[in-house]
């Protein structure tokens, strides 16, 4: 075990695997009592197997020129949490249990997709352990050409698998969701730009990370996206498959937001923008007796009206807590208010 040979390294990783492999069906075969002996077991062959598929695409590297290699261009779409140290013991694992008929949880019409790809990357896994074996007992210094031609050919089911697999098991955006990404990252950054400017925020806020950008900055985007950048991401006039999906189970509410940010003048928009910037959050916009909105402190005693509008901000934060990007709506709390008194 300690000759450093990459086929060496595969030979006994290979016997350690077989061993568990072995030793795991047996206790399978011998009732509940072994229930937990059986658990650990499988975590043993989880990363003996892990441990054996990284040596061979160690032995890929070595023996398959890097023209003849499947392409793996489609991984800078994986999610960050994505882990990668990790990622072909569980592909494996995955497909032992795909193959074997099984479905992976709340994945069942997934699953069934990609079955018939799993069964071959099972064989396939076979194919080239039985290939590397051999050439392990033969010469441990090269690789034969039809063990090369065995490795290309795993290294493409493998990848081909792989990709199949992330794709359906993991969100994974297409062009379409990165475009729509973008569009809201451009949208972010011109609100923000645009709070600087009219001094709204500074530059020292967000050179130090203010706590108060988590919110002031959702919220702004909010009304920038609706009447300032009407053509952006929140163009509620487009087509549905076109908005992104962290605001389509908003719709209704910024539709509504908007015809009631539209029922404001420049001065008024501007009161509500300072507002939604202001850490002591939005309070209750009035009107004074030259119709300016001001922030006026509630009282015990509310009317019908006030105690409508509390409704209407109830359900906006209820409906708030059911997005995860869209950011703070409390726009419609402040321009409704303005609009009722």
């Amino acid at each position: 075990k300690t000759d450093p040979h990459t086929l060496a390294l595969f030979y006994h990783a290979n016997e350690d695997t077989q061993r568990l492999e072995t030793q795991l069906a047996k206790m399978k075969r011998s009732g509940r009592e072994a229930q937990m002996k059986v658990k650990e077991m499988m975590r043993l062959l989880r990363q003996s197997q892990q441990a054996l598929m990284d040596i061979v695409m160690q032995c890929i590297e070595e023996a398959v020129p890097e023209s003849e290699r499947a392409s793996r261009d489609f991984r800078v779409k994986y999610p960050d949490d994505l882990m990668m140290e990790t990622l072909n013991g569980g592909l494996w694992q995955s497909a032992e249990i795909l193959s074997s008929g099984q479905s992976i949880v709340n994945r069942g019409e997934q699953s069934s997709e990609i079955r018939p790809l799993s069964r071959h990357v099972i064989a396939a896994i076979g194919v080239v352990r039985e290939t590397l074996m051999s050439q392990a007992l033969v010469n441990l210094d090269s690789y034969s050409p039809h063990t090369r031609d065995v490795l290309c050919w795993f290294d493409h089911v493998w990848t081909e698998y792989e990709c199949s697999y992330v794709s359906n098991m993991c969100p994974i955006f297409t062009v379409a969701q990165f475009e729509q990404m973008e569009e809201c990252v451009v949208m972010f950054s011109e609100t923000t730009q645009r709070a600087i400017e009219l001094g709204y925020l500074s530059q020292e806020m967000l050179e130090t990370y203010d706590p108060i950008l988590m919110f002031s900055i959702p919220r702004l985007a909010i009304v920038c996206g609706l009447v300032i950048f009407p053509h952006g991401p929140l163009d509620l006039e487009r087509k549905f498959c076109d908005i992104p999906e962290c605001f389509r189970t908003h719709l209704s509410l910024l539709a509504r937001i908007r015809e009631l940010l539209r029922c404001l003048d420049s001065s008024e928009l501007t009161e509500l923008e300072k507002a939604l910037c202001s850490a002591e959050g939005i309070g209750e916009l009035a009107r004074d007796t030259s119709g300016k909105p001001v922030r006026v402190k509630s009282t015990k005693k509310s009317t019908s009206s006030e105690q409508q509008t509390s409704e209407d901000m109830e359900n906006t934060e209820n409906m708030q807590e059911g997005s995860e990007n869209t950011g703070d709506m409390a726009a419609i709390q402040a321009s409704e208010t303005a609009r009722r008194k």
